[in-house]
């Protein structure tokens, strides 16, 4: 059994190889390999003859995490029709196990010795791109408190400390940077960076994409990027956005990342407390 996915799951799954239309010969479960680092979803290299497939299936949490899984197939062939991503090649009846299959990307997932400012910029630039794609408005657009208040209830604490924190973020950080409005990813972090033998990026996982600001992607990248001030200013230089409107994305995304850690059980109370602390002390930075 790997991950709470036994092998009479990944086997029924299998037996669905002849919808797959690509696929000329039944699969074996010795052709199924975890892909170690998902923290929502289970996903499998699945090696067939006519080239190796990731084998996602969607995380039961998904509704509690409040991820849109039809927003995320919508986008997912936007954004890979327009090259950035690799293509679903079939996609199960959401009403049975919810699993889709797309190319796997050889390469090796971006780690922190990798985010060295001139990679930082390859990022940014690839984020750009994205950022510059026709919006379709039938999507939805992130509200960040709203999001928030999805993980609070995950998290149902009735600590006063973290109540009354809570109460003053989600007054303090809501609303937009500014009103630009443009499709994002919402989690380029490193593990969802792909590059590959041949130097490129490819960017994956796009659950968590939508309307809304392209300064909360870039955000979220340089979080883990550890780039120093003058590094990072210099980055913001290049954009058309002013410092205030840099610092308000920065808060609003640490707030959403440190509840989702905290609602995953990847973090405790105390962790929470002392970073929401934190993000209140450094309103005006």
């Amino acid at each position: 059994m790997i991950r709470n996915t036994g092998d009479e799951a990944l086997q029924t799954i299998l037996n669905d190889w002849q919808d797959w239309a690509f696929c000329r010969y039944r699969p074996s479960l010795a052709q199924v390999a975890p892909i170690i680092g998902g923290l929502t979803n289970h996903c499998y290299r699945l090696r067939l003859a006519e080239g190796d497939y990731v084998l996602r299936i969607e995380g039961k949490n998904s509704r509690a995490l409040d991820i849109d899984r039809e927003q995320e197939y919508c986008i997912h062939k936007l954004v890979a029709a327009a090259g950035l991503t690799p293509p679903v090649v079939f996609r199960s009846n959401p009403e049975s196990t919810n699993y889709w299959l797309r190319p796997y990307v050889e390469g090796t997932p971006l780690n922190e010795a990798d985010l060295k400012p001139a990679m930082v910029v390859r990022l940014a630039q690839y984020l750009k791109r994205l950022h510059q794609l026709p919006v379709d408005s039938h999507l939805k657009t992130l509200d960040i408190t709203a999001k928030a208040i999805r993980y609070w209830q995950i998290i149902n604490t009735s600590n006063h400390e973290l109540l009354t924190l809570k109460s003053k973020l989600q007054k303090a950080l809501a609303g937009m940077p500014s009103e630009e409005l443009c499709l994002i990813h919402m989690d380029p972090t490193k593990p969802n960076w792909i590059h590959t033998p041949d130097d490129k990026l490819v960017l994956l996982d796009w659950e968590y994409a939508c309307l809304g600001h392209p300064l909360w992607d870039l955000a979220t990248l340089l979080q883990d990027a550890h780039l120093s001030t003058d590094e990072e200013n210099a980055l913001i230089a290049d954009s058309p956005f002013s410092q205030a409107e840099w610092s308000f994305a920065k808060r609003q995304i640490t707030y959403l990342t440190v509840l989702w850690y905290r609602a995953q059980d990847l973090s405790s109370d105390a962790d929470l407390t002392h970073q929401l602390h934190e993000l209140d002390l450094h309103k005006d930075t």
